[in-house]
C-alpha cells in the first residue's frame, strides 16, 4: 500500500453503491458529444473494461451511460472551491452512479492528490486502486433546538434568531453553520445574563432562536406550529458568519429583506454594521471617531481574546435565497428576514470547513450586530424611534440613489428608444 486516503464522508459522491471493488486506474479526458454517442452505442472497451476511471468531473446521465457501456467500473474526481487556495479540501459532491450495470460509484479526493494519480498515469506507471463504501440511510426527525427571552408584552410580534444545525448528517461545517448557532447562543445567554442581573430590563417583546435542519427544518417547525409566525415582526438570519475575512479573503455580508416584505430591518442592521466599520478601521473621514490624531489607530476596536485584529469588512445587497430566511419571506408565511453571511467563502461545503478558519474577533463583532438589531427591534420605544427613523430614512434614500433611479433611468431611456416602439 502506497497511500491511504482519508476515509470521510465528502469523499463518496451522492448516489454511489456499496462496494469493494480493487481495479486499475485509467485516465478518460472529458467526453464530447460524439465521444459519449460512440462509446453508448458500443459495447465494452478493452482498454477501459473493469476499471476505475480518473476524470475531471463526475458523470452525469448521458456520460453515465457511456462510462457504463464501456465497462468503467467507477470514477475518481476532485472538486474543490478554490484549488490553488486550498489544494488539500475535497468537496462535497455528486454524480450519476445509480441504475447501471457496471458504474457503481464516484470518489471526490483534493486536487493535491488528483494531480498526483493523474502525475503517476500520465508517467506510465501502473496504479491499481481498492476503493471501498458502507452506506447508510437515517431518517429525518426534524430535530429542532427553540428557546426564547420571554417579553413583557408577549401578545405581541416578537424577533427571532434563526440558524441551521443540520444540512443533512454529513455536513455539519465548523462556519456552516456551526457559527451561526454558536454566534446565537452567546447572544442568548448575554442577553439573559444582563436580564437576570438587572443590567438590562426585560425586553417588551419575546425574542425567539431556533436552529433547526436547514430550510426544511424551518418548515416543518413552522407546519407543527400553526400560528407561530404571526407571533414575529422580523427573522435575523446568520449562516456562515465566523470566518476570518483576512484569511478567507470574505466580505461580511448582508441580505436585505425582498421588495415584497419592506422593513426598517433592512436600515436598522446597516446602521449597526456601518458603527462596526467605523470604529473598526482606519477611516479617513472628517466626522469619524480618531483614535489619535492621525487616525492610525481603530478609534474604538471590538476584538476578542485570540482573535484577529482585523478591519472589518461588510456588503448589503439584494435579497437572495438559500437559509433559513427564506422560509420567513416566503409570502405564505410574510415574516421579513435578513441573512447575514461571508462571502467567498473558501471552505464552502468542504471537508476543511473546521474551527480554525474562524476568527473569535469577527463572530464577537456579528453577536453584537445580533444582539443589537434584535434588542432595538423588540424594544422599539418613543425616545428610540427618532434615531431608528434616521437610520432607515438614510438607508432608503441611498438605495433609491444608487440602485432604483439608475434602474428608473433604463427603462425609460429604453422605453424612449426608437427600437423600442416598433416591437
Amino acid at each position: 500500500m502506497l497511500a491511504r486516503l482519508e476515509a470521510d464522508a465528502a469523499l463518496v459522491s451522492r448516489s454511489s453503491a456499496d462496494i469493494d471493488i480493487t481495479a486499475d486506474l485509467a485516465y478518460i479526458p472529458p467526453l464530447d458529444k460524439d465521444k459519449i454517442k460512440q462509446w453508448s452505442e458500443g459495447g465494452p472497451q478493452e482498454k477501459y473494461n473493469g476499471k476505475i476511471a480518473l476524470m475531471w468531473n463526475h458523470a452525469n446521465r448521458d456520460t453515465g451511460k457511456a462510462l457504463d457501456a464501456a465497462g468503467i467500473k467507477g470514477v475518481i474526481t476532485f472538486s474543490a472551491q478554490e484549488r490553488y487556495f486550498d489544494p488539500d479540501q475535497v468537496l462535497y459532491s455528486g454524480g450519476m452512479y445509480s441504475g447501471w450495470k457496471n458504474l457503481q460509484f464516484g470518489f471526490t479526493i483534493s486536487w493535491r492528490q488528483w494531480s498526483e494519480l493523474l502525475e503517476d498515469l500520465e508517467k506510465g506507471t501502473p496504479t491499481t486502486v481498492q476503493c471501498k463504501t458502507k452506506l447508510n440511510q437515517y431518517p429525518d426527525r426534524f430535530e429542532s433546538v427553540f428557546s426564547s427571552i420571554p417579553g413583557k408584552e408577549p401578545d405581541k410580534k416578537g424577533v427571532i434568531f434563526t440558524a441551521h444545525l443540520f444540512e443533512g448528517y454529513t455536513k455539519r461545517g465548523a462556519n456552516d453553520d456551526m457559527s451561526g448557532c454558536v454566534v446565537q447562543l452567546e447572544i442568548l445567554r448575554a442577553l439573559s445574563k444582563l436580564i437576570a442581573e438587572g443590567t438590562l430590563p426585560k425586553p417588551r417583546r419575546t425574542i425567539y432562536f431556533l436552529w433547526p435542519n436547514e430550510i426544511s427544518g424551518t418548515y416543518e417547525f413552522i407546519k407543527q406550529n400553526p400560528g407561530f409566525p404571526d407571533k414575529l415582526s422580523i427573522d435575523i438570519n446568520m449562516d456562515m458568519v465566523g470566518e476570518a475575512l483576512r484569511k478567507n479573503n470574505g466580505i461580511f455580508t448582508m441580505s436585505e429583506c425582498p421588495n415584497h416584505l419592506p422593513s426598517y430591518l433592512d436600515g436598522l442592521a446597516d446602521s449597526l454594521m456601518n458603527y462596526v466599520w467605523r470604529t473598526n478601521d482606519i477611516v479617513y473621514l472628517n466626522d469619524s471617531p480618531r483614535g489619535r490624531m492621525g487616525g492610525q489607530y481603530f478609534p474604538r476596536p471590538m476584538w476578542e481574546k485570540n482573535g484577529s485584529k482585523d478591519a472589518f469588512r461588510y456588503f448589503v445587497h439584494q435579497a437572495t435565497g438559500g437559509s433559513d430566511h427564506i422560509c420567513f419571506n416566503n409570502p405564505m408565511v410574510a415574516v421579513p428576514g435578513i441573512e447575514f453571511f461571508t462571502w467567498p467563502d473558501q471552505w464552502y461545503h468542504t471537508d476543511t470547513d473546521t474551527p480554525d478558519n474562524a476568527d473569535p474577533t469577527e463572530m464577537k463583532r456579528v453577536a453584537f450586530i445580533g444582539a443589537a438589531a434584535a434588542w432595538a427591534a423588540a424594544n422599539c420605544t418613543d425616545e428610540m424611534l427618532p434615531g431608528l427613523l434616521d437610520a432607515v430614512s438614510s438607508f432608503g434614500y441611498a438605495r433609491v440613489g444608487k440602485r432604483e433611479l439608475p434602474a428608473a433611468g433604463e427603462t425609460a431611456e429604453h422605453r424612449g428608444s426608437p427600437t423600442a416602439g416598433s416591437r
